[in-house]
């Protein structure tokens, strides 16, 4: 019934998002957002992929209208260091689609710039999706800090995943009425339907004889580079061997660090470590299902989609306090625990095993918590940015 409100209402008030690359985890939402507003809506990416991500680039599940730029990665190492696009084309695409409302993923992309520019120039509402925290890694240059103060100040609203980016607008004094969450999700229903096809006893059974390993197993899936904090896992494990726990531990990930870390787990004579690689998104719900806790102790990581992941295949969390998802997603005792430092993870991993019945419980709370995390709840934050920017102008603001 809503969707069919919103299909009827103002035909002029339409919803520009430029990010960078096409990410399988924002496809989804994407798909979602189109349903609800069709042909106005139009997705505008600075480049299909980037050079240090390794996903493939789902074209066959996109369902909504986009277009890719044409431009350059101004990036002084592309190869060891995050992309910054210059997209030039950017004017023209903004042009033709005469948005109502711009929505630009990140501030730090010259594009991003241009973006804010170019949204002025043709009256449009200008929101900043930010996804940063006061916990992530920074220069600290003041001119850095200069310019991204402009940037913040020029927009007209902000779009947020959750409390902790909340809390890093509002430390840069961003009221709260302008700030929209529109919950950081993955594709549940798909996790979901594989977790429950994957996580059974036979297939866990089989897949610990398979590869020699013990009967608890943690995983930690991304990329193995500093900011992920992965030598804490190392250390974890090497704690609970020195208190006579057997456990395993699936590492699910690539990165440049990687040969440090196995260099890492073969000087300390670490048993049980088993270095599978990268694997594509649709791969993951088989290795979430034989898991029983994720560890995710990133020093600086704005949200954490591997949190959203894990608790959807009913897997319970231990994270870092600067896990941008920490705040929305992991309660402590419910969901999994915040810990501070590798005694105090080795302490609740010991906890949990000891205590299977809570690890259950902790499974079954984490499906229903992570659910309500979904792509139509994000979809649902874009609508009320544009409700809100249409309201007094078209019955819009008052379908949504």
């Amino acid at each position: 019934m809503a969707r069919d409100v919103i299909a009827s209402s103002h035909q002029h008030d339409r919803l520009a998002i430029i990010t960078d690359i096409i990410a399988p985890y924002r496809v989804p939402v994407f798909n979602c957002l189109a349903e609800m507003l069709g042909d106005r809506l139009k997705v505008i990416f600075m480049s299909a992929t980037a050079p240090n991500r390794k996903w493939t680039v789902p074209y066959g599940t996109i369902r909504f209208k986009y277009e890719i730029l044409r431009g350059v990665n101004t990036s002084l190492v592309p190869r060891n260091s995050f992309a910054r696009y210059w997209n030039l084309g950017l004017g023209n695409a903004l042009r033709e689609f005469a948005p109502t409302v711009v929505v630009v993923g990140g501030y730090y992309h010259p594009t991003s710039f241009l973006a804010a520019w170019h949204a002025k120039r043709l009256k449009a509402a200008l929101y900043l999706w930010c996804e940063s925290t006061l916990y992530d890694k920074r220069s600290g240059l003041r001119v850095v800090e200069f310019i991204k103060r402009r940037y913040l100040f020029r927009c007209d609203g902000f779009i947020v995943p959750g409390t902790a980016s909340q809390q890093y607008l509002q430390a840069y004094g961003i009221g709260a009425d302008r700030i929209t969450v529109a919950p950081n999700a993955v594709d549940s229903d798909v996790f979901l339907a594989a977790s429950e096809k994957f996580r059974t006893e036979e297939i866990r059974r089989k897949f610990r004889a398979e590869h020699g390993l013990p009967e608890v197993l943690l995983l930690f899936v991304g990329r193995l580079s500093p900011e992920k904090g992965f030598p804490v896992v190392l250390e974890v494990a090497a704690l609970l061997a020195a208190g006579g726990q057997e456990v395993g531990v699936l590492v699910v990930g690539d990165g440049p660090h990687r040969a440090q870390y196995e260099k890492m787990v073969a000087s300390r004579s670490l048993r049980n470590i088993l270095f599978l690689g990268f694997k594509q998104q649709r791969e993951l719900p088989f290795y979430y299902s034989q898991g029983d806790i994720l560890l995710v102790p990133s020093i600086s990581e704005p949200w954490g989609l591997v949190v959203n992941e894990a608790m959807t295949c009913g897997v319970p969390v231990l994270c870092s306090p600067r896990v941008g998802a920490a705040l929305d997603l992991v309660m402590d005792g419910r969901t999994g625990y915040r810990c501070h430092g590798p005694g105090e993870f080795a302490r609740r991993v010991q906890e949990l095993i000891i205590c299977q019945s809570l690890l259950e419980k902790m499974s079954e709370e984490c499906q229903r918590v992570a659910l309500l995390f979904s792509p139509l709840a994000c979809a649902q934050g874009f609508l009320n940015i544009l409700a809100r920017e249409c309201e007094g102008k078209s019955p819009f603001g008052q379908c949504v």
